[in-house]
């Protein structure tokens, strides 16, 4: 069941969950996604989707900062993950094709941009739901 679940908080409590592990690879991550930022969804896809980007987006850092940051329009919500010092930045794009059917079954995409050496960012558009005027 769709339901209005604030990006923020979710992310806080992946992010939680998963600092030992960026901890461990020697690097950090920042958690910039403004308050009052939404996606209407099911939380539990959304959290296996948030999960596993961060899972693997930390499984090939090193030394690194890992951002993540929302903006958020009338038509649509854009989620970005910035890792700065990736070993495995076309890994990292293999390992999160196996999401993109549910990212899409929640009315999303999901983009992968290799800006410079060792740098990885992964995009994910979601459309948001219209209202009646």
């Amino acid at each position: 069941m769709k339901t209005k679940i604030e990006l923020r908080p979710l992310v806080n409590q992946l992010v939680k969950s998963a600092l030992p592990a960026a901890i461990n690879r020697g690097s950090f991550i920042i958690n910039d996604i403004p308050d009052e930022t939404y996606l209407e969804a099911q939380e539990d896809v959304v959290s296996l989707i948030f999960g596993k980007l961060l899972e693997n987006t930390i499984n090939s850092s090193h030394d690194g900062c890992i951002r993540i940051t929302a903006t958020q329009e009338d038509s649509y919500t854009t989620i970005s993950v910035k890792d700065n010092n990736s070993d495995y930045s076309r890994y990292i794009s293999g390992k999160m094709i196996k999401v993109t059917p549910l990212v899409k079954k929640i009315g999303g995409e999901i983009n992968f941009e290799f800006n410079q050496r060792n740098s990885i960012k992964i995009v994910l558009n979601f459309a948001n739901q219209v209202k009646a005027a």
